[in-house]
C-alpha cells in the first residue's frame, strides 16, 4: 500500500512536471533544441552556427561551409529523468548548397508513465552572394503520453521554418528566423485537429559580434531576451556565459525571472566537446553536453604539412603584401597537376583571407610564401599578444569546392615594436605624411631666411632650422632605461620599441632611435631625403644636401665634414644633441662617421628606398595637436649656427687658397693676386661669431686648428655658387 502511495505521488510529481512543462512560452521550448554552447550563452542561436545544429534554429546558416559538421547534444531536464537529445548531420552539396537533417527526442519512460516526443528537421541553404544566405525547414512533430498502460495523448503534426542572414562585415553576422510559417494544426490519433500553443507563428531575430577576436557577443529577441558570451583562449578553450529574461507573454502567464547560464568548450583540429550548466528561476538547473565534430567523406588531394610564421610587427604593416609573413608546405595526393587557392586568414586583423592562386604538380611537395592584407585593428594593439593563424588550401573536386584547413600560432607585436636585424624597417616609423608631422615640419619652416632665398645650400639650412627648433620645442634625449639602443643593436632579432614622430613630440624625451626618426620624418615632409646609419652600439641619420658630388666643394668645407654616397653629398647629424646647436651634432655625427666608415658592421639605409618595402602606417588613435616654438625665438639659434658654420667655412677657406697663396708669395716677394682664386666676395661676420666658434667647434676638427685661426679674420669667403641647371 505504502509503495503504491508513493508511485502515486511520483506520478503525479511528474505528471505537475510535465503540464509545466507544456505550459512554458514556444521561445522557451525552441531553446531547448540549442546545443551546450548555445544554450551556455542565454540560447542565443539564430545568427551563429557553427555547431552543427543551425537545422533546427536558422537553416540560412547551413550554407557557406566546406565540410561535413555532425553534432549531438544530450542531458537530462532539470534534474529529473526527462531526457532531451539532440542529433543533426550537415552536408555541404556545394559552398553555396548545403542539406541538413536533424532529429531531437525528448522522453521519460517510468513504471506507470511514458512520454516519448519527437522531433524531425529536414533543411536546406542558400548562399545568395557573399555574406547573405536564406534557409528553409520543413518539420515533422510527434509527441504520446501514456499513462497505466492507456494512451493519454497522441498527435502528430508538420510544419516549416523559413531563416536568412546577413553578414556586412566578417566579424557581425545578423539572422532572422520565422517559424512555424505553415500547417500550423496538428492531428490526433481520434482524428480530432488541434492548434498547439506551441505551433503558432513567431519570430525571433538575433546578431553576432566579434569586438575582438577572442571575443564573442550575441543576443536573440523573440518573447525573450536572449544575451550571451563567449572568450576563447588560443582557439582550443572557451568559455560562455548568458541570461534570458522573458519580455511578453503567449500563454498569458506571469513572468518567471531571469534564466543565467554559463559553459565552457574545448576545440580540437575538428573535434568539439561543449558543456553548459543552466539555472532557471523556477525549475532545477539543467545540464547540456554536446559533441561536434567537422570532416570531409572524400579523400583530400592536397594536405597541408607544415606551417611556419614569423612574428608579425604592426608598424610594417604595410609591407606584409609584399614581404611573406612565413611559408606552408603543401603536399599533392592526385596522379592530375591541382589548380587551388592558397589563403592565410587571422581573425580580428584581417577583412578576409589573403589569397593567391596555385598550381602543384602530381605528387608534388612544395613550400610556398604566405602573405597577409592586414586591416587597420592590429595598428590599435595595445600589448604584444598571440593569435591564431588559419591556412586554407581551395581546389575543385566532384563538381564542389573543398577547402583544407590548418591552424597555427601567430604573435603579433604591438605598434612600435622593431627588431634591428634590417636596419630598413627604421623607415616605416618615418612617418612624414602624418598630418602632424606636416603641420609641425610647416610651422617651423616658416622663418626669416637668414642665408638667403634659392641658395643651394637650401637644404642645410632647413636642416639646420629644423634642429633648431625641435631645441627650443623642449625635445630632450634620455637613453631607454630598460632597452638601450646599445644592448638592442647587438641582438639583431631582439625586439626594440621606437615611438612614432607624433608621440616624441608629445611626450618630447626619446633616445637615438626616436630622435633620429622623428627628425627624417620632419626633413622628409619638407623635401628633403634622409637615411639611417647605424654601427656598434648607435644610429644617427643623415640627409641630402641637394649637391651633386662634382660640387661637394660648394660647402666649403673639409671633405670628412660630409659622405658621398654615389653621386650625393649627405650630412651626418647625432640628433641626441637636440637642444645644443646643430653645428655640434654636425660635428659629432661627421665624426661618428669618420670612426665607422671603414667598419663592416655599419649599415647605410635610404629612408625613401627602404619605404619600397616598409610602407608607414600610422598607430590608431586621433591625431594630437601641438604648438610649434615661434619664428623668432628659433631665428636666433639658427643665426647663431650660420655664424658659426660662416666661421668654418672661412677657416677652411683661408688654409685650403690663402695660406698657400700667402706662402707662395713669400717665396717670391710678390703680393699674391687673390682676384684669380676660387675665393668670392666677402661678407662681414658679425662679431660675436668668433667667440662662438671658440667655445663650439674647439673640440670638434679632429686635429685643425679652427679655433685658433677663427680670430685671425672677420670675413667669410664663400664658395661661387653653382651655376643655373647644377646642384
Amino acid at each position: 500500500m505504502q509503495a503504491r502511495a508513493a508511485r502515486t505521488v511520483g506520478v503525479g510529481a511528474v505528471g505537475a512536471l510535465l503540464g509545466l512543462l507544456g505550459a512554458m512560452p514556444a521561445a522557451a521550448q525552441y531553446s531547448s533544441r540549442a546545443s551546450a554552447r548555445s544554450a551556455a550563452m542565454g540560447g542565443v542561436t539564430v545568427a551563429m552556427g557553427d555547431d552543427g545544429l543551425a537545422v533546427f534554429n536558422n537553416p540560412a546558416l547551413l550554407a557557406g561551409i566546406d565540410q561535413n559538421r555532425l553534432g549531438f547534444t544530450f542531458g537530462e531536464l532539470y534534474a529529473t529523468d526527462l531526457k532531451d537529445n539532440l542529433l543533426a548531420y550537415q552536408l555541404p552539396v556545394t559552398y553555396q548548397h548545403a542539406l541538413a537533417i536533424g532529429w531531437q527526442n525528448g522522453g521519460l519512460s517510468d513504471e506507470e508513465l511514458q512520454f516519448n516526443s519527437n522531433y524531425f528537421a529536414l533543411g536546406y541553404g542558400f548562399l545568395l552572394r557573399k555574406g547573405l544566405g536564406i534557409g528553409l525547414s520543413a518539420n515533422y512533430l510527434r509527441e504520446s503520453v501514456d499513462l497505466d498502460e492507456g494512451t493519454v495523448s497522441d498527435w502528430t503534426g508538420w510544419t516549416a521554418d523559413l531563416g536568412a542572414r546577413f553578414q556586412p562585415l566578417p566579424n557581425l553576422s545578423a539572422g532572422l528566423a520565422l517559424r512555424n510559417v505553415f500547417n500550423l494544426d496538428v492531428r490526433h490519433e481520434s482524428g480530432r485537429r488541434e492548434r498547439l500553443a506551441e505551433n503558432t507563428q513567431s519570430w525571433v531575430v538575433g546578431a553576432a559580434y566579434h569586438p575582438l577576436p577572442e571575443l564573442l557577443v550575441a543576443a536573440d529577441l523573440d518573447d525573450r531576451l536572449h544575451l550571451g558570451a563567449e572568450y576563447t583562449f588560443l582557439g582550443l578553450v572557451s568559455a560562455q556565459g548568458g541570461i534570458e529574461q522573458q519580455l511578453r507573454s503567449i500563454y498569458g502567464e506571469e513572468a518567471d525571472g531571469t534564466t543565467f547560464s554559463l559553459g565552457a568548450s574545448v576545440r580540437y583540429k575538428g573535434l568539439r566537446l561543449d558543456v553548459a550548466h543552466v539555472l532557471p528561476p523556477v525549475l532545477p538547473s539543467t545540464t547540456r553536453f554536446t559533441l561536434g565534430a567537422e570532416f570531409t567523406l572524400s579523400p583530400s588531394k592536397i594536405s597541408i604539412a607544415q606551417t611556419d610564421l614569423e612574428p608579425v610587427y604592426a608598424s610594417q604593416v604595410r609591407s606584409y603584401v609584399d614581404r611573406p609573413v612565413g611559408t606552408t608546405k603543401l603536399v599533392s595526393k592526385d596522379d592530375e597537376p591541382l589548380s587551388a587557392r592558397l589563403g592565410l586568414f587571422i581573425p580580428g586583423f584581417m577583412a578576409a583571407p589573403t589569397e593567391r592562386e596555385i598550381v602543384l604538380r602530381p605528387k608534388e611537395t612544395k613550400e610556398i610564401d604566405l602573405n597577409a592584407l592586414f586591416s587597420n585593428d592590429i595598428l590599435a594593439l595595445i600589448e604584444d599578444r598571440p593569435a591564431q593563424a588559419e591556412v586554407l588550401v581551395s581546389y575543385e573536386t566532384k563538381s564542389r569546392t573543398r577547402t583544407e584547413r590548418a591552424r597555427s600560432q601567430i604573435f603579433l607585436y604591438r605598434p612600435g615594436a622593431i627588431s634591428w636585424a634590417d636596419l630598413r624597417a627604421a623607415a616605416a616609423f618615418v612617418t612624414a605624411q602624418d598630418p602632424v608631422v606636416s603641420v609641425f615640419a610647416r610651422a617651423i619652416a616658416q622663418g626669416s631666411d637668414v642665408a638667403g632665398t634659392g641658395s643651394s645650400l637650401r637644404n642645410l639650412q632647413t636642416a639646420m632650422r629644423v634642429f633648431n627648433a625641435l631645441g627650443e620645442y623642449g625635445i630632450t634625449y634620455v637613453p631607454d632605461p630598460n632597452n638601450p639602443f646599445a644592448t638592442m643593436s647587438e641582438e639583431r632579432e631582439a625586439v626594440d620599441q621606437v615611438q612614432y614622430p607624433r608621440q616624441l613630440l608629445g611626450s618630447r624625451t626619446g633616445d637615438c632611435d626616436d630622435t633620429s626618426v622623428l627628425y627624417c620624418a620632419l626633413l622628409e615632409n619638407l623635401g628633403i631625403p634622409t637615411a639611417f646609419l647605424d654601427g656598434p652600439g648607435h644610429i644617427l641619420m643623415l640627409f641630402d644636401t641637394g649637391l651633386h658630388a662634382r660640387n661637394a666643394q660648394t660647402l666649403a668645407l673639409d671633405e670628412s665634414f660630409y659622405v658621398v654616397r654615389g653621386e650625393r653629398v649627405w650630412i651626418p647629424v647625432e640628433t641626441t644633441m637636440v637642444g645644443r646647436p646643430f653645428m655640434e651634432a654636425w660635428a659629432e655625427g661627421a665624426a661618428i662617421w669618420g670612426r665607422w666608415k671603414e667598419n663592416p658592421q655599419a649599415r647605410f639605409a635610404e629612408v625613401q628606398e627602404a619605404w619600397q618595402v616598409y610602407q608607414p602606417a600610422l598607430p590608431a588613435g586621433e591625431a594630437p595637436a601641438y604648438n610649434p616654438p615661434t619664428a623668432a625665438a628659433v631665428d636666433g639659434r639658427v643665426r647663431a649656427d650660420m655664424d658659426t658654420l660662416g666661421v668654418w667655412q672661412k677657416t677652411y677657406l683661408e688654409e685650403k687658397f690663402l695660406k698657400p697663396l700667402q706662402e707662395s708669395g713669400e717665396e717670391t716677394g710678390q703680393e699674391p693676386d687673390t682676384s684669380k682664386t676660387q675665393l668670392g666676395k666677402a661678407e662681414a661676420l658679425p662679431s660675436h661669431a668668433t667667440q662662438y666658434a671658440r667655445k663650439t667647434v674647439d673640440a670638434r676638427a679632429d686635429g685643425r686648428r679652427i679655433a685658433g685661426l677663427a680670430g685671425r679674420s672677420r670675413h667669410v669667403y664663400w664658395y661661387p655658387i653653382p651655376k643655373e641647371g647644377e646642384s
